[in-house]
């Protein structure tokens, strides 16, 4: 369930990425339907295994995925813009030296400003708490689900 996890998070934060690359990026939305898509394909990855539930480490997992590849993916993105305009523009590298082979760390370091790291956090705590309550929701409807000769009834009396 680990690697599906990783593999699930890896996929939705390159397609998050992807959106806040084109511009579609609106704070607290789209980090609460990246974290209901986390959430569904986690239920589903549950479903295919035949578990019972979702582990909670897997959600964990996935969220932290998720974030990590939406701030690789743009680094990534940011890089290769940055090649291009020097290879336009070479005397740019002349004033900013190594500033299109700037690391990941230092790149975030530069782009870490109090308000943005604020709506970092903002955005990995929103698609956490999405994906914790999609997974939830299906547990609780669960625990009011018994078996009952194989057939799955409602633990409700409807006398």
């Amino acid at each position: 369930m680990a690697m599906g996890a990783i593999l699930a998070g890896v996929g939705v934060g390159v397609v998050s990425a992807m959106f806040q690359q084109a511009g579609f990026s609106l704070v607290g939305i789209q980090s609460i339907a990246v974290g209901t898509a986390l959430g569904v394909l986690l239920l589903g990855m549950t479903s295919l295994a035949h578990a019972s539930r979702t582990a909670w480490f897997a959600v964990a997992i996935a969220c932290c995925c998720a974030i990590a590849t939406q701030h690789i993916w743009l680094y990534n993105m940011a890089m290769a813009s940055r090649a291009d305009e020097i290879r336009r523009k070479p005397a740019a590298e002349l004033f900013r030296p190594g500033w299109s082979e700037e690391s990941l760390f230092d790149y975030l370091s530069a782009e870490a400003e109090p308000w943005r790291v604020g709506l970092w956090l903002v955005d990995g705590c929103l698609l956490t708490i999405a994906a914790v309550v999609i997974v939830n929701r299906r547990h609780k409807m669960n625990a009011q689900v018994e078996s009952v000769d194989g057939r799955k009834t409602s633990c409700k009396s409807s006398a």
